[in-house]
């Protein structure tokens, strides 16, 4: 394709089109994923961005039971809000 038929392609292309660039880089920037933790002697709600920060986004009133302790420390991944009331509910059982 010529240098004028490449313009005019892309001035009849249409507007709301993404170019392979803008969807490449929308999918380098995925959700944060979420993980049970321990904050002080508590279950706590942590999320990790794709930068690898981690941010404490809730502490819970349920105090971290000796049998889990290891688990949490490592951290305890869910998806969503049902899987993380189903591991609360085995955490604090």
């Amino acid at each position: 394709m010529d240098e004028d038929s490449r313009l005019q392609y892309e001035e009849d292309a249409p507007k709301n089109t993404k170019h392979k660039e803008e969807i490449t880089l929308e999918q380098s920037n995925p959700e944060p994923e979420f993980f049970l933790g321990i904050y002080g002697d508590r279950i706590a709600v942590y999320s990790r961005r794709s930068t690898g920060e981690v941010i404490l986004e809730e502490v819970l009133p349920y105090p971290v039971k000796n049998v889990y302790y290891d688990e949490l420390t490592r951290g305890i991944p869910f998806l969503n809000q049902e899987e993380k009331l189903s591991l609360l509910e085995n955490l604090t059982s």
